[in-house]
């Protein structure tokens, strides 16, 4: 993958075929250690398997696949950078919960690109989803919302004139992070 978004997007779609409704993601920027912790949470079934079959290419709980990249690809993106994958379930959530941890200044670190636009995207396409994105920049929250926020906030819009708002917002502050 290109990008940090990309494994975020898949990682969103397989906790949705997992049944999950909510789903929080926290992009955690510590330039201090030189870290950046990527952590996605759902309320979906978790995992029912251990982890070497989930890091395994060739292992899918999909039928209509017949390889599962996401996680060998994410796990494989955290190494190249000197981070490493631990998955779980989560405390808050009650499903799975995948942390990506990367070295800040790792020059194999992928960027964040996109991310406004991936969640957006999934805003669009899967509207009874709530996902809730937290960005931390050394300990301070420089943006924590949900995609149910948004439609409260911006209760006049339709949802297609929300993807640019939640693009611009996310992507803002990314960009502002420099990451």
């Amino acid at each position: 993958m290109i990008e940090l978004s990309l494994h975020i997007l898949d990682l969103i779609e397989n906790s949705i075929n997992a049944g999950a409704e909510e789903i929080k993601i926290s992009l955690d920027v510590n330039e201090e250690k030189d870290l950046l912790i990527l952590k996605i949470e759902d309320n979906g079934k978790g995992f029912s398997v251990d982890a070497e079959q989930l890091f395994d290419p060739f292992y899918t709980t999909k039928t209509s696949k017949v390889i599962g990249m996401g996680l060998s690809l994410a796990k494989s993106s955290a190494e190249r950078a000197g981070g490493e994958v631990i998955i779980g379930k989560s405390e808050d959530l009650g499903g799975a919960k995948v942390v990506l941890t990367f070295s800040l200044s790792h020059i194999d670190r992928l960027p964040v690109g996109d991310l406004g636009g991936s969640i957006a995207g999934m805003f669009i396409t899967s509207p009874n989803i709530n996902i809730q994105i937290e960005i931390i920049q050394n300990n301070k929250t420089k943006l924590a919302i949900s995609t149910n926020e948004y439609r409260k906030n911006f209760s006049g819009k339709t949802d297609i004139e929300l993807y640019p708002i939640i693009e611009k917002e996310i992507n803002g502050v990314i960009k502002e992070l420099d990451i």
